[in-house]
């Protein structure tokens, strides 16, 4: 995709997502009667936003594919952050932890696809080093990250937990970026001199893999509780979709978040073709083998959601590329 007709996509996703972001906020504005400094100091925006989803099962049906996909994302983006570039002279980048934060104050797909660009641009000139294996008390925030978002439905949002449990949530899903880098807004590439060879050659594909199974989990719960609950005589029929459907309109924070949804699953695809490809085009992957894994994880997305695929294809493609690396260390 060429820069322009990025920018012009980022832009498209900031403006669909805050669309209805700033519609929530007038919402939640017009019971204080214009007292804008009650609003500032009583309104808990944060909590707010989750209480709108949960209220209905069926809106969180959308919403936990978001958070669950999340989770894979923070570990993709500590696995190939800009703070790992290796270059001859090194450089200067936005560091992970900005597109964290843009990701839960903006929007995932804005945070999601400014972290492509800028991951693309540095391959241009740089690699990215291996990130070695994931940390236990990483791995354990991950998997405490999701199941925080398992019990959210299930705590009464009047409840003083359930704004805790959300604080907490944060916390975990942006641990492994902290961890690596701290709450840093520029990240320095490394130079090839500083480099050592050999290191852990160990990968984040298990705990991608997961995820992925983890979110195919709560994703079967939700569909059958949803699809087959609401059918009749045990048959799966259309009202359970139309409910589902309907669902993504209740209110403009929901709009918001499936478009949000929308907008990340169609990165995720572009970026699962664009890797495919050029795996194909460096003779890492057998072009009709590879091409039949990425069509079946890409048919399979709006039936097991992008927040199993996406960690999916991110386990499947340690693979390949730890093959690559050993050959360029043989090389060496």
């Amino acid at each position: 995709m060429h820069w322009r007709d990025s920018e012009l996509y980022l832009q498209l996703l900031h403006i669909v997502t805050w669309k209805h972001i700033v519609a929530f906020l007038a919402s939640t504005f017009e019971p204080f009667k214009n007292d804008l400094e009650g609003w500032i100091l009583h309104s808990d925006l944060f909590d707010a936003a989750y209480v709108a989803v949960v209220a209905d099962p069926k809106r969180w049906f959308w919403s936990v594919q978001l958070l669950n996909f999340t989770a894979a994302l923070m570990v993709f983006y500590w696995s190939e952050g800009s703070f790992r570039a290796i270059s001859k002279r090194g450089g200067s980048y936005v560091a992970a932890f900005v597109y964290v934060w843009l990701g839960f104050l903006g929007a995932i797909s804005v945070s999601f696809a400014f972290f492509l660009v800028q991951k693309y641009a540095i391959e241009k000139s740089a690699r990215l080093s291996s990130p070695g294996r994931p940390s236990a008390l990483m791995s354990v925030a991950v998997v405490l990250a999701l199941l925080s978002v398992a019990v959210t439905p299930y705590i009464p949002a009047n409840s003083p937990i359930f704004g805790y449990n959300l604080k907490v949530l944060h916390v975990l899903l942006s641990l492994p970026i902290l961890i690596a880098t701290g709450p840093a807004l520029w990240s320095r590439g490394t130079t090839e001199r500083a480099i050592v060879r050999g290191g852990n050659d160990n990968s984040p594909a298990s705990l991608y893999a997961f995820l992925s199974g983890a979110s195919l989990l709560s994703h079967l719960h939700l569909s059958l509780t949803h699809l087959y609950g609401a059918s009749q005589g045990g048959v799966v029929g259309t009202q359970g979709f139309r409910d589902l459907f309907d669902a993504v309109f209740d209110n403009a924070c929901q709009v918001s978040i499936s478009a949000d949804l929308l907008f990340t699953t169609i990165i995720a695809i572009c970026f699962i073709i664009l890797e495919i490809g050029h795996g194909q085009a460096q003779r890492r992957l057998n072009g009709f083998s590879s091409s039949v894994i990425g069509l079946a994880l890409i048919t399979a997305t709006p039936f097991v959601s992008i927040s199993t695929t996406f960690p999916a294809f991110l386990a499947w493609r340690e693979g390949w590329r730890a093959v690559d690396k050993a050959e360029k260390e043989k090389e060496r």
